[in-house]
């Protein structure tokens, strides 16, 4: 259902007037009207407006049984994003690679994370067993979530594996801390994290993990 069909809710006004396109609009639960909006990057997200048009509402919709609609709707309506765009802003990122380190793996992913997010670390754990059977994992760290973590991301891109290992086999759960502190940013660090960050604007990744 096209956005233009349809007059544009007063709270959606100014959305629009930040530089965001509406691109279509579809009927959500409870009387809500969802749409997705086009951001000036390109990425796309969902936004809900009240039957009287007067009221926005982002973020995670939720039914009684605890489903994530706003993921459901997103997977209906927001467009595939074109992955080959990403291809040059991937190779360009700075990675701290796991797995078999062969030549040529016959499977690979690579995964944005901060090393202070827990669902990173839980992913880590839940990998391992595959990264020995012969999957490669480039972990491209980024600091997004805490103070903290800038500094910490650093850490791993200037240790490599071994401080990947001893941040994410150390990690806080009860704290959603990462088990190294952070270190000192230095010029070439600052620009390998801006670059790492860059992808997930890019890519319209807002949280972590990113696969």
């Amino acid at each position: 259902m096209a956005a233009e069909s349809s007059p544009t809710p007063l709270a959606l006004m100014p959305v629009v007037a930040a530089g965001f396109r509406l691109v279509r609009h579809f009927p959500a639960v409870s009387g809500l009207t969802g749409w997705v909006v086009s951001a000036p990057s390109g990425s796309e997200d969902v936004l809900y407006t009240t039957q009287d048009g007067k009221t926005v509402i982002a973020g995670i919709l939720s039914n009684e049984q605890g489903q994530n609609l706003t993921r459901q709707y997103a997977d209906l309506y927001e467009k595939a994003p074109n992955l080959n765009r990403l291809w040059p802003a991937i190779n360009a990122t700075y990675q701290v690679n796991e797995g078999p380190h062969t030549a040529n793996p016959h499977h690979q992913i690579w995964v944005l994370m901060d090393p202070n997010c827990a669902f990173c670390h839980r992913l880590w754990l839940e990998l391992r067993p595959y990264e020995k059977a012969g999957l490669e994992v480039h972990w491209i760290p980024i600091g997004i979530l805490f103070h903290s973590s800038t500094a910490r991301a650093a850490a791993v891109l200037a240790g490599g594996p071994k401080t990947l290992y001893a941040m994410e086999s150390k990690f806080d759960v009860a704290r959603e801390r990462g088990g190294v502190p952070g270190i000192q940013l230095t010029p070439r660090l600052r620009r390998e994290l801006a670059t790492n960050l860059a992808l997930a604007m890019k890519a319209g990744i807002q949280g972590t993990p990113g696969i």
